[in-house]
């Protein structure tokens, strides 16, 4: 480990992050780890972290959407062992969540519990036969209001599912229109003539990228940029 610094250039800003990653993502990361033990941050770490938020929103979508059709119930049984294990684990969901925050404020294993309880409700769902039952719909819905809960304690899981992928949808499509190299090109030209007292080619610069929807903000150690 080194030490991070601004002459060395081995940092990031929260407000460089979230150009790339969703708010909840960051979050979820530095919850991932105990407050007590270093965090060592990158790209792959950090993706892999909204890879798995994806997850339990996206089990929110599946259960809404098991909701919605629960009134045209298949006739093929479920297993009731199945059933009773799902419906004895959500049970215990909030209890185990209020120990681990008991065990100096382990949210490195309410994470953990999270992720398996997404395991599980999916693993669940795909051994359905077809629509739930009432009372497998409200069992689904008590799980996901559980995990919502204690979401909203940690500070994630706020945003609605649906909302969310579209967010995630249009990051994707800007990203794909960004070209970065040419806009720090730009803005290296941009320093360069404000270095040189050459204010005309540096409004110049600023405008096209403007033009780019890309707002710039000159910060004592250097530029920073965003698309609108």
């Amino acid at each position: 480990h080194e030490k991070m610094s601004k002459s060395l250039g081995n940092f990031m800003t929260i407000h460089d992050i979230l150009k790339q990653f969703h708010p909840e993502a960051i979050r979820l990361f530095l919850l991932s780890n105990h407050y007590r033990s270093p965090v060592d941050f990158s790209d792959e770490t950090i993706q892999e972290t909204e890879h798995g938020l994806e997850k339990m929103y996206a089990l929110f979508l599946r259960i809404a959407g098991a909701d919605r059709h629960s009134e045209s119930v298949s006739d093929a049984p479920v297993s009731k062992g199945s059933f009773e294990d799902l419906s004895s684990y959500t049970e215990r969901i909030w209890e185990k969540f209020r120990e681990a925050m008991d065990d100096d404020f382990n949210t490195a294993r309410v994470i953990g519990l999270l992720f398996d309880a997404v395991r599980r409700f999916n693993r669940f769902m795909d051994g359905l036969p077809g629509p739930p039952s009432p009372e497998i719909s409200n069992l689904l819905l008590t799980g996901k209001e559980t995990l919502v809960k204690i979401g909203n304690v940690l500070g994630i899981l706020s945003s609605d599912p649906k909302e969310f992928f579209e967010h995630k949808k249009l990051k994707t499509f800007m990203s794909s229109q960004i070209d970065e190299p040419a806009i720090e090109k730009l803005i290296a030209e941009r320093a360069e003539a404000r270095k040189n007292k050459d204010w005309a080619r540096a409004d110049q610069v600023r405008d096209q990228l403007a033009a780019m929807n890309i707002v710039i903000e000159d910060r004592p150690d250097g530029t920073v940029w965003k698309a609108r």
